[in-house]
């Protein structure tokens, strides 16, 4: 018989040993993981006799977008190649998500475009952050704070809004930023979104955060 599991990887832990305590004549158990290198290192592992362990490497983002029209064709959904790539960024690039992502989306409107995904998929759009961005640079810094204040008008928390602007950073292209400028700005939001997520979670802490963005753009 072959048992085929999908866990987390904090129960990693108890699976093994539950293992050890089963008999496994003529049983094969396979465990789906999303591995990484602090998992090999962990103590855990050595809990499990006659273990294999098969990598497979990641999909790129060309890979993940061909899948999508894969599917998109098959199940014969209207698609926009700008709708695909919002929904592989959305979606964190990760296969499952995207996939039920899609689900979602075409039960709900039938299209995948750009409008539709960020109806089922409410998060800040990288417009609003090129916008702060772009503000900040030519020294108009209210304008940043409005495009902040409606954002937190919308109901986006601020967890939102910073996650989605550390997101933005490292995987569009907005502004022509070097990557100095880029990391020292990804610095500032990591430490707001810190503050953020210990309970300081207010429209106080993202105008700050701007703020400090600004300041540091000017004084390049």
């Amino acid at each position: 018989k072959i048992y085929i599991f999908d866990i987390k990887l904090k129960y990693w832990l108890h699976f093994s040993l539950l293992c050890n305590g089963i008999k496994l004549n003529n049983k094969l158990f396979v465990i789906n993981l999303t591995l990484s290198k602090s998992f090999l290192e962990y103590n855990s592992i050595k809990y499990v006799s006659n273990r294999f362990i098969i990598f497979f490497s990641y999909f790129s983002d060309t890979s993940l977008f061909n899948k999508i029209l894969s599917i998109c064709q098959i199940e014969k959904v209207n698609w926009t190649e700008k709708g695909i790539n919002e929904l592989l960024f959305l979606s964190d690039y990760d296969i499952r998500q995207c996939i039920n992502n899609l689900e979602c989306i075409y039960n709900s409107n039938r299209v995948l475009d750009e409008e539709n995904i960020y109806k089922i998929i409410d998060k800040p759009k990288p417009l609003y952050i090129e916008e702060i961005l772009s503000n900040c640079i030519s020294g108009r810094l209210n304008k940043s704070y409005d495009t902040i204040i409606e954002l937190y008008s919308k109901g986006y928390t601020p967890n939102d809004i910073l996650l989605t602007f550390m997101k933005c950073l490292l995987e569009k292209e907005l502004i022509n930023l070097d990557n100095e400028l880029t990391l020292k700005i990804y610095e500032i939001i990591s430490l707001s979104y810190i503050r953020v997520n210990g309970g300081i979670d207010t429209l106080l802490q993202l105008c700050g955060c701007i703020s400090k963005i600004y300041l540091y753009l000017q004084n390049e």
